[in-house]
């Protein structure tokens, strides 16, 4: 509902109600409210996606063990390509730790109470990050999905492990469509309709 379907539904029930339940600061509390749901819940998500990325660290230690006590005599073209997976993924998961911690710390600077301008800044901010983030994540998945297949090649997967590897790519796709789609795009966008709907009153008392 955008700000001019917002005062005509209070100018209708003004009619019921007492007039002053319909004054810009009322309007200004709710969509300052909002705001501030959108908020919580893009750094619900953010904060629950750095807990998976840091359990996921001592996930990959543990995996890395069980393949080598699983394959022992691993040629030379095997060892390579798990230590260059193994390396990759360390760095890229500790790399995605600190861009999550930076990402809650613009999100930790919205503060409806502050200045517009303010806000407006530091939600376009974020915006660019996810926009980033997204491309990074197609170029990380079709990385992940080459290294993960020639593993697999080299140690001759049976059809269930390659079925697996299958399922566990599909669905993070999936999830990341849901994530950027669902989540981040609709919040941020529902975040920055708020506050140039904030503007707009503001204009309007000047």
């Amino acid at each position: 509902m955008d700000l001019e379907e917002l005062k005509q539904s209070w100018k209708t029930a003004s009619e019921n109600l007492p007039q002053h339940a319909f004054n810009k600061t009322y309007i200004k509390k709710l969509i300052t409210s909002k705001s501030s749901s959108s908020i919580r819940k893009l750094v619900n998500w953010d904060f629950f996606s750095l807990i998976i990325v840091i359990l996921l660290i001592p996930a990959m230690v543990w995996l890395n063990g069980a393949i080598e006590n699983q394959f022992p005599h691993l040629g030379l073209p095997a060892l390579i390509t798990g230590r260059i997976f193994y390396v990759f993924m360390y760095v890229l998961l500790s790399l995605i730790t600190v861009w999550y911690i930076v990402k809650l710390r613009f999100l930790m600077r919205l503060d409806t109470s502050k200045n517009l301008m303010y806000n407006q800044i530091c939600i376009a901010k974020y915006s660019l990050m996810n926009k980033i983030e997204k491309i990074a994540t197609i170029i990380i998945t079709v990385i992940l999905t080459a290294l993960g297949v020639s593993i697999y090649a080299i140690l001759k997967a049976p059809l269930l492990l390659w079925i697996f590897f299958t399922c566990i790519i599909f669905t993070g796709i999936l999830v990341s469509i849901y994530m950027y789609k669902m989540v981040y795009s609709k919040h941020i966008a529902s975040i920055q309709e708020n506050l140039q709907e904030l503007k707009e009153l503001e204009n309007d008392e000047a």
